[in-house]
């Protein structure tokens, strides 16, 4: 089967106009010269061609050194999402969606985002920028929306039915494959096809609901690291042998991949 995006021009997008700048990759501006400790690196904006090359060129800015991804975005070329999004999972990363505040527990908030990039923010993460956020290892998010792909209305319109039928199983079976890859429900696959390209439909409650947490592969590594948690037990040494070993894993992951570029 040929690629998503030798098949058909498609995008995932918010029903506005389409916007054609690049995401930016912003490494938060309150962070230590040294760089030490847990970096903490947005992508802002909508998706396109060439967004993974930044998003390695923005890790190589940095170096080999821990840190969480700040997805903020209405969404944007799939095939780059999904490319975007299988490195996430490959660099162990966590992986934020903006999230509500204490007094409003239902509504996502990014006013705190202005003082780490230096303006505002689409408080979003729908669509293509949801795979991206499917690739963490843990997700956290409120404002987490998915729904449809949506084509080049032209091109898809000018198809018969029958033609239409088969360019969209083609591309939403690879959406399918990359969902079972990030360990995701299929029934956010189905809640994906049912929602039209014109709506939204959330996909996550104020800590992830089941999206949130630790994958279930991740989570049993960190166990085969640092054993079980034990219930009853508030001692710190377990939450930092899973911070530690799980930061070590993550630049070691990060040096092959710069290596390789």
């Amino acid at each position: 089967m040929k690629s998503i995006s030798r098949i058909i021009l498609v995008f995932i997008i918010l029903s506005i106009p389409t916007v054609v700048r690049s995401a930016e990759f912003i490494w938060d501006r309150n962070m230590t010269p040294s760089g030490v400790g847990i970096g903490s690196l947005y992508m802002v904006g909508s998706i396109i061609d060439g967004d993974y090359d930044r998003f390695v060129s923005a890790i190589k800015k940095r170096g080999a050194k821990p840190f969480i991804l700040y997805v903020r975005s209405g969404g944007g070329n799939v095939s780059e999402a999904m490319k975007i999004g299988r490195l996430v999972r490959q660099l162990s990363l966590t992986v934020y969606a903006p999230l509500s505040t204490l007094q409003n527990m239902n509504t996502a908030s990014c006013d705190a985002d202005v003082g780490s990039v230096g303006k505002p923010v689409p408080c979003i993460c729908a669509s293509a920028c949801t795979l991206i956020w499917f690739g963490g290892v843990m997700r956290i998010g409120l404002a987490v929306y998915i729904h449809s792909i949506k084509y080049n209305e032209t091109y898809f319109g000018s198809l018969s039915p029958q033609q239409a039928q088969i360019m969209y199983q083609h591309a939403m079976q690879e959406v399918h494959t990359y969902l079972a890859e990030m360990d995701i429900d299929d029934k956010y696959y189905y809640m994906m096809v049912r929602t039209g390209s014109s709506e939204l439909q959330r996909a996550s409650g104020h800590i992830g609901g089941d999206l949130g947490g630790w994958t279930p592969a991740y989570r049993e590594w960190l166990y085969a690291k640092c054993g079980a948690p034990v219930e009853g037990d508030t001692s710190p040494a377990w939450g930092m042998c899973t911070v530690n070993v799980g930061n070590q894993a993550e630049v070691e992951a990060i040096r092959k991949v710069l290596n390789s570029q």
